[in-house]
């Protein structure tokens, strides 16, 4: 009964591993390295339109790289859907402070699992912050 247990929690252990592994590649297959411009706005248009996501705006060459549906027209730009770490792995701070209404950059990030907005009305691309290679310094946004 004992080595019947002890095996059962060996392959139990085994399967997990094998399920985080595969989760890992295909998070990884996924990810795409892009550089651009970093924003998040903090006046209440931005807030209602965009809910408190940091959004990313592709230079040319990386706009390319997105998996956009065809015959898409629109601006390559997207929103993070993991906001709360994206604030975090971009420095963002809790309190935008002054006469601001948001802080922008330039950085070089991977991301995952990009998702084009194919909706009619107003939508916005998301993905997934992965990581962030380089970033600038922040700077502030005025009000418009």
């Amino acid at each position: 009964m004992h080595f019947k247990n002890a095996v059962l929690t060996v392959l139990v252990a085994l399967s997990v591993s094998a399920v985080n592994a595969i989760t890992n590649a295909s998070l990884a297959a996924n990810e795409i390295a892009v550089s651009g411009r970093y924003e998040y706005r903090t006046d209440a248009q931005s807030l209602e339109m965009l809910g408190d996501m940091p959004c990313f705006y592709p230079g040319p060459e990386s706009a390319k790289l997105l998996p956009r549906t065809a015959g898409v027209k629109r601006l390559a730009w997207f929103c993070f859907k993991n906001k709360e770490e994206s604030k975090k792995l971009l420095n963002i701070p809790e309190q935008i402070k002054g006469k601001n209404c948001g802080i922008s950059g330039q950085a070089v990030l991977k991301v995952a699992n990009y998702v084009s907005y194919n909706g009619e009305g107003d939508g916005v691309d998301t993905a997934v912050l992965v990581a962030v290679t380089e970033k600038s310094a922040p700077r502030k946004l005025a009000c418009k």
